[in-house]
């Protein structure tokens, strides 16, 4: 009977070890991937829109040239002239533009962003499996399948842009862009949701 005693104790020992730090782990991995997405809505992609302005401006600022009255164009011509007979350089105006900018930023953020989700969400979306293997409650199944919907979101949806705006010479850089950045912010909301869910679990465990 006190054998049986121990082994009922130890079971009861461990299925509660393994309830209480399979939810703990899945609440943590949640929060991470809400915090990462909640980074990038925030600065990453304010960032790029920040970029995509800069390129506005040259634009105006290239309007605003081409709309120059005919006697000015002229004195700018003579000026060349006697710059290049003076044997003095031409002063190579401007800064990259907004698409070069955005292509630049994005080629190098981008993978590494991903490589980052990728891992979260995969271990994030295993641990929300061992908490509702170990607790049967079907919250944490529901949390999971959130954040792990975000995956094929991000590529069904945002991987056309991710592409466009990976690869050197695409044309409307800046409305891709702005698209991007727009249905970002779903995966965000999928995120908080699923941390929202995480943390509606853990403050409800066994009951």
């Amino acid at each position: 009977k006190r054998s049986v005693q121990w082994r009922s104790l130890w079971h009861e020992i461990a299925a509660t070890m393994a309830r209480e730090g399979t939810t703990l782990l899945a609440t943590g991995f949640a929060g991470l991937v809400a915090g990462a997405l909640t980074f990038v809505s925030f600065v990453d992609t304010r960032t790029l829109l920040q970029l995509c302005a800069v390129g506005e401006e040259g634009k105006a600022e290239a309007r605003g040239d081409a709309a120059v009255g005919g006697q000015e164009q002229k004195k700018a011509v003579e000026g060349r002239a006697a710059a290049e007979d003076e044997k003095q350089p031409v002063t190579q105006p401007k800064e990259p533009c907004g698409e070069v900018l955005v292509k630049s930023v994005f080629t190098r953020w981008w993978p590494n962003g991903r490589d980052l989700m990728v891992t979260l969400l995969s271990l994030s979306t295993g641990a929300h499996a061992a908490a509702y293997y170990a607790t049967e409650q079907l919250g944490w199944a529901v949390g999971g399948a959130l954040i792990a919907l975000i995956g094929p979101y991000t590529a069904l949806v945002l991987g056309e842009d991710i592409d466009t705006l990976r690869k050197a010479g695409s044309s409307d850089t800046r409305t891709i862009t702005r698209r991007f950045c727009l249905l970002h912010h779903v995966r965000l909301v999928a995120a908080l949701g699923g941390f929202g869910l995480a943390l509606f679990n853990l403050a409800n465990n066994g009951q």
